[in-house]
């Protein structure tokens, strides 16, 4: 599967397509010369489609995923000193108009993936981050199935992608909110990715507050929510240096 992937990912062919977020935001480093750029459009995914196998359920859940993508684009600049500040710049630009879906930091690296999304389908997800003086950002755009992402993407077998693979490690697409809107008398089903159990839970107001927290011992929590008044919540999930959000809708 690997190799197919390769294959993909060595197509060059560019076509005219709406602006993603890196063309509004950073492409005034596409011309920087430490700067790597990858573009892969439509066509290229449309042709892969074609002559990617269909043997087995992994062969089909790829198939299905890359007739679902129309681009991928990737910016990678080294020995940027201003790496930080453009992480924190693009971050508060998705901030705005995005939802998050992972976040993960170290000591000296700062990953971070906002989607924009209506129900599970995914228009354009973004990765962006910063490694001491490295910065990336990438933009896959198209009609895609949220559980299908971090599975597909993180199997790339490209050290250009190599940020990636941090979908992979922490897998997102695991942590669901159920009923979403959720009535006030009820109780919210909380479905937590493997990797999160030993960390910690937080309800915050949309200004940022903590409200309430809980600790994660199973990959399931049922939270009681009459507390709370109607409107819309973040629940937030913890662990070292791991962090994961999603809104959830209260009503009468």
């Amino acid at each position: 599967m690997k190799s197919v992937l390769t294959i993909l990912f060595s197509f060059g062919l560019i076509f005219l397509q709406a602006q993603n977020f890196i063309d509004k935001n950073f492409a005034q480093y596409e011309d920087f010369n430490e700067t790597t750029v990858v573009h892969v459009a439509a066509k290229s995914f449309e042709y892969a489609s074609y002559i990617i196998p269909s043997n087995d359920e992994e062969e089909i859940a790829l198939k299905e995923f890359v007739a679902s993508v129309n681009s991928l684009d990737l910016i990678a600049v080294s020995d940027l000193e201003a790496a930080k500040s453009e992480y924190r710049r693009g971050v508060r630009i998705l901030e705005a108009g995005y939802k998050e879906l992972i976040n993960i930091k170290d000591k000296a690296s700062h990953y971070s993936f906002y989607i924009d999304s209506n129900d599970d389908i995914v228009y354009e997800l973004v990765g962006i981050g910063n490694d001491e003086n490295d910065f990336f950002v990438v933009s896959v755009t198209g009609e895609m199935k949220l559980d299908l992402i971090a599975s597909i993407i993180s199997k790339i077998d490209s050290d250009d992608f190599s940020p990636l693979a941090k979908l992979g490690e922490y897998d997102a697409t695991q942590f669901e909110l159920y009923p979403n809107p959720v009535n006030s008398s009820s109780k919210l089903t909380i479905e937590i990715p493997d990797g999160m159990i030993g960390g910690s839970g937080t309800v915050y107001d949309l200004s940022g507050s903590a409200l309430e927290k809980f600790d994660i011992t199973d990959v399931q929590h049922t939270l009681k929510i009459n507390d709370l008044s109607p409107g819309t919540y973040v629940i937030g999930l913890a662990k070292d240096e791991i962090s994961l959000k999603k809104q959830v809708v209260i009503v009468r």
